[in-house]
Order: C-alpha cells, then sequence, then structure tokens
C-alpha cells in the first residue's frame, strides 16, 4: 500500500498539517512546526501554505472507534463538509481583518 499524507490525529496541535508531514517524512515533530514558524516570518508564506495544507490534506482515517456502552456511534463528518467549514471560517476571518 503507498503511503499517503494525511493530517495528523494524534500530533495535533491546531489542525494536525505537522503531525502529517512528520508522520509521513519521518521525521520528529518538531522539525516541521519550526519550518511553518520561520516561513510564517517570512512574509507570512508559512501562514498561507498551512491553510492551504489544512483544507486540502484529508484527515488520518480511524483505525477504531471507541464510544462508551449504549450511545450511538458519533457521526463522521463529510470531507467535503470539514473544507466548507474550514474555507468559510478563513473567509469570515480574512474580511474582519
Amino acid at each position: 500500500m503507498p503511503k499517503r499524507l494525511y493530517r495528523s490525529r494524534t500530533e495535533r496541535w491546531i489542525a494536525g498539517v505537522c503531525g502529517g508531514l512528520s508522520d509521513y517524512f519521518n521525521v520528529d515533530v518538531i522539525a516541521p512546526r519550526v519550518a511553518f514558524v520561520l516561513l510564517a516570518l517570512w512574509n507570512g508564506f508559512g501562514l498561507v501554505l498551512y491553510l492551504l495544507l489544512v483544507i486540502l490534506l484529508p484527515d488520518e482515517p480511524l483505525t477504531e472507534v471507541v464510544t462508551e456502552p449504549g450511545l450511538p456511534p458519533v457521526p463522521d463528518e463529510g470531507e467535503p463538509q470539514r473544507r466548507a467549514r474550514v474555507l468559510g471560517s478563513i473567509l469570515v476571518l480574512g474580511g474582519g481583518g
């Protein structure tokens, strides 16, 4: 099975992009985080790149679902709905500044 790039569900501070990159390239998670901070300080390129990766990369697939007994399973939000929500949030926040 070919290796795919996903946003991490476990190594997540904001959206899991750096955790996903560290898993994909097999490096420590600090390296992509430092790289994005340095790129963000350089004319904001890191911030734009990070936001694009949040929109384009899917979440890491779930390996198992754990719920409390008696509760219905949590419905999985579809990928198009998640992307639309993130894009809408970016547009709202961008228009407010």
